[in-house]
């Protein structure tokens, strides 16, 4: 009883997802998940314990999750199982194949928890954070494999996948980053000296860049999508300015 006694401090900190560990995770899985494998997978990993470390001290404060939060437990406890199995040569890589499909489209629900790691009086910052983040592992990406291939690629025609070798993820991740520098456009264009030039030229060389991104992937897809969303804020925008005056 007097070790468990002594333990508990110990836990306690582990388990607070709250901390800067948690966090750093969190961050380190944004910057790596459209750039490198390894460190994104790390981040991941570290996230969700910490996730888990975090409803788990909810439990003992007397705490009861909803249904998401049993959802995505459950769904952790089997990959994190299934993992382990995989590794450890015990099972084949398709373990228990009729449900992996199925399986796969719940992972999914397991980033649900990580929305514990984000007190919330201050989660729209750390939302912005988070995707300036995986723009700016993106963007390094591109760059990484621009210097590779040379930047005449851009303009061979072929249909590019960029450093993710695929081109219709890369152009579904650009025009994502594309709504989201026009939606942000205030925060990177209105900023008070001595960042407002910086900024503005980052902020227009990096939407220059997606733009490519998006043409060289030749995604028919993401350029539909990207033209009903434009449409769909500018008579939003209309709408507002109608009803303004």
């Amino acid at each position: 009883m007097s070790a468990m006694n002594r333990l508990r401090p110990a836990l306690a900190v582990i388990f607070d997802a709250h901390g800067r560990w948690g966090r750093a995770a969190l961050g380190l899985f944004a910057l790596a998940s459209l750039w490198l494998t390894a460190p994104a997978n790390l981040g991941l990993g570290l996230a969700l314990l910490a996730a888990g470390g975090a409803l788990f001290a909810g439990w003992r404060r007397g705490g009861r999750p909803d249904a998401v939060g049993f959802a995505t437990l459950a769904l952790l406890v089997w990959l994190v199982l299934r993992y382990g199995l995989q590794r450890a040569g015990i099972a084949e890589p398709e373990l228990v194949k009729p449900q992996s499909g199925w399986l796969d489209w719940m992972t999914p629900l397991v980033f649900a928890t990580l929305a514990v790691l984000i007190p919330p009086g201050c989660r729209l910052p750390w939302l912005r954070r988070l995707w300036a983040l995986a723009l700016l592992g993106c963007t390094l990406g591109v760059i990484g494999f621009l210097i590779g291939r040379g930047p005449l690629v851009l303009w061979s025609g072929e249909r590019l996948g960029f450093h993710l070798n695929r081109p219709l993820g890369i152009g579904l991740y650009a025009g994502v980053f594309v709504v989201g520098l026009v939606a942000a456009r205030q925060q990177w264009w209105s900023l008070a000296p001595p960042w407002r030039w910086p900024l503005r030229i980052g902020g227009l060389m990096l939407l220059a860049l997606h733009l490519q991104v998006l043409a060289s992937a030749q995604n028919r897809t993401t350029w539909l999508a990207l033209l009903v969303v434009a449409a769909g804020a500018g008579l939003a925008g209309l709408w507002r300015r109608r009803k303004a005056a």
